[in-house]
């Protein structure tokens, strides 16, 4: 071989070593099979927890993106089992077995209602990118959205995008995401063999609202029309485009000519409930106070979406925020006392009926209602209570584990509740809320990811799949008796 030849095939093993370290893209996603791949119906879809024909599908806790100094660091196989996706069969009894990592990468978002999807054979997910910039720095604020089988042995990139915060969600053919710079919103779209082109669904956006575990997406955008200070508001289901349902003329005494500037409406979508189909919203009008207040409205055909002003309901005459859906009526719990905004007859004259409950010990962080109890959180400790529509409600406590609201929300499967446990080192722990009954012992927690056996801790048990750092951790915290 001549020396020449030598030369350029040296060179081009340079710039395919410096391509790799600026693109982090020789990694390689050889792996698995782990245990059966899976495809059925899934519950719990854009969670921490996620089920499909009897196995779990889970984060092993929340790691932070400072222990990614090098693109290796979250490499596909590579990466801290703190933050992969696990995999655990659940058995009949409600235990876990045959546990493993099925996605050995970084699970990362700041998105507070981000999460898993699993669709079909698929494992949809984000995580942080193995890019780095010109002084060989990770950027693991952009992230990279990726789905795995269900077995882990095939893995595909679906987007990167800039933002750790970026909000989306992931429906059976396509990743909805929104470009908060360029205020628009994207859609990837998919099949069960490849993906798809990156197209723009709607630009010029003021407003956006993904709805937790739905499919539904509500926008706002600024009319097109001059001298028309009433914006609009969009509706899209399950990735598809965007459908107009509100607009200066929506509110309006007549529907020809122009709209008089007292009449035109600003509107802002701020819950929807999937459950009975719900959007709930509040509008003012540009010129005063006309028809101010918070709204709910009930789509007959969310796959055919329409908006009729005669239908509305109305809870309040002010501008409410973190409202929570309880049978006809709305609860806020921005404050210690809770407050139940019930439907106003009179539209628009009406005052406000409400009911006010007694002080709780903090602002409560509702969770989730089943049967007759609101379960939630105080100071980040998980109660429950009958009677949280009346005045004197009936607290109980359930445990004195420390439940994370700081990421991604608590979740239940199966009368258990998921959560990040910052007690010990942010690892998903579990805990059995459907058993507890008034007067027992308060709940405990187990990590999710199971245990081995130790003579270091004081039950004889260790977290498996936990970091070496964070087991001496553990260990320290649970020490054995000594002799």
């Amino acid at each position: 071989m001549s020396r020449n030849r030598k030369t350029v095939i040296a060179l081009v093993i340079v710039a395919l070593v410096a391509l790799c370290a600026t693109l982090g893209a020789c990694q390689s996603f050889k792996y698995g099979p782990v245990g059966p791949l899976t495809d059925g119906e899934t519950t719990n879809n854009g969670s921490l927890a996620v089920m499909q024909d009897g196995y779990v599908y889970y984060v092993n806790g929340m790691e932070s993106t400072s222990s990614i100094t090098k693109p290796t660091d979250n490499y596909f196989g590579k990466a801290s089992v703190k933050g992969s996706i696990m995999k655990s069969k659940l058995n009949d009894d409600g235990t876990l077995s045959e546990t493993a990592v099925v996605v050995p990468k970084m699970f990362h978002t700041t998105y507070a209602d981000g999460g898993i999807y699993i669709y079909g054979q698929w494992i949809y997910y984000v995580s942080s990118s193995t890019k780095t910039d010109n002084q060989n720095k990770v950027l693991t604020s952009t992230l990279e959205f990726m789905r795995t089988t269900t077995d882990g042995s095939k893995t595909q990139s679906i987007a990167i995008v800039n933002g750790e915060s970026t909000q989306y969600i992931v429906t059976a053919g396509a990743l909805v995401y929104y470009d908060s710079a360029d205020k628009k919103v994207m859609r990837v779209s998919f099949t069960d063999d490849k993906i798809g082109q990156t197209d723009t669904i709607c630009e010029e956006v003021s407003s956006v609202m993904f709805t937790k575990q739905s499919d539904a997406i509500f926008l706002t955008k600024a009319s097109e029309q001059k001298n028309v200070m009433a914006n609009e508001v969009y509706m899209s289901v399950a990735g598809g485009d965007f459908v107009k349902l509100i607009d200066e003329k929506t509110f309006a005494s007549a529907t020809e000519g122009d709209v008089p500037y007292a009449e035109q409406m600003s509107v802002s979508p701020i819950r929807y409930d999937a459950a009975t189909k719900t959007l709930y919203y509040t509008r003012t009008a540009q010129g005063g106070d006309r028809a101010a207040g918070t709204y709910g409205f009930t789509f007959d055909n969310v796959q055919e979406p329409k908006f009729d002003k005669t239908k509305e309901v109305k809870y309040a005459n002010s501008a409410l925020s973190g409202v929570t859906p309880i049978g006809a009526g709305l609860m806020t719990t921005a404050a210690a006392e809770v407050v139940i905004y019930k439907p106003i007859t009179d539209l628009v004259s009406g005052s406000n009926n409400t009911v006010k409950t007694q002080a709780y010990s903090a602002a409560p962080t509702v969770l989730f209602f089943e049967g007759d109890y609101m379960y939630y959180l105080v100071s980040n400790k998980l109660m429950r209570c009958t009677g949280y529509d009346t005045e004197y409600p009936q607290e109980e406590k359930l445990s004195d584990v420390t439940v994370s609201s700081s990421w991604l929300a608590a979740t239940r499967l199966n009368g258990y509740l998921y959560f990040i446990n910052t007690d010990e080192s942010s690892y998903l722990y579990r805990m059995q809320y459907s058993t507890f009954a008034f007067g027992n012992d308060l709940l405990k927690a187990q990590i999710v990811s199971g245990y081995e056996e130790s003579d270091k801790t004081e039950d004889g048990l260790l977290p498996k799949f936990m970091t070496e750092a964070d087991q001496k951790t553990y260990i320290t915290a649970h020490p054995a008796e000594k002799d």
